[in-house]
C-alpha cells in the first residue's frame, strides 16, 4: 500500500504544532498504519520535502523523543538550584508520579 500525501502531511503538520517536528517514532507509527515499512515511508518523505513546496518548514527531531520533556527540564533545573543538596532521586520519582497522574 502507498502512503497517501495528504494524510502524512496533515499528520506531520500536526506533530509541528505539538512537538515543533516530528521523530523517527512517529514516522514508524503512520508507516504501519500504511502496511508500510519505516523505511519505505521515510524514502516516500524525503522525496516530498524534495519537491513539494507543502513539506517546507517541517522539522526532523531525531530518532526518538526525549524521556525528560523540556518542561520537566526546567523544573529539575529549577530545584536543583534552589536546593543543591536535594536527592536526585526525590526530584525524579516526583516527575514520575505527575506522569503517572497525567495519564489518568
Amino acid at each position: 500500500m502507498k502512503a497517501n500525501r495528504n494524510i502524512v502531511l496533515a499528520y506531520l503538520r500536526e506533530l509541528e504544532v505539538k512537538n515543533g517536528g516530528y521523530y523517527g517514532t512517529d514516522l514508524t507509527i503512520l508507516a504501519k498504519q500504511f502496511g508500510m515499512t519505516h523505511y519505505g515511508l521515510k524514502r516516500m518523505l524525503a522525496k516530498w520535502l524534495k519537491e513539494d513546496p507543502a513539506f517546507l518548514g517541517l522539522h526532523y527531531l531525531g530518532k526518538l523523543e526525549p524521556s525528560i520533556k523540556p518542561d520537566e527540564s526546567i523544573d529539575i533545573e529549577n530545584r536543583i538550584t534552589s536546593n543543591p543538596l536535594e536527592m536526585k532521586s526525590h526530584i525524579f520519582s516526583d516527575i514520575n508520579k505527575v506522569r503517572e497522574a497525567l495519564k489518568k
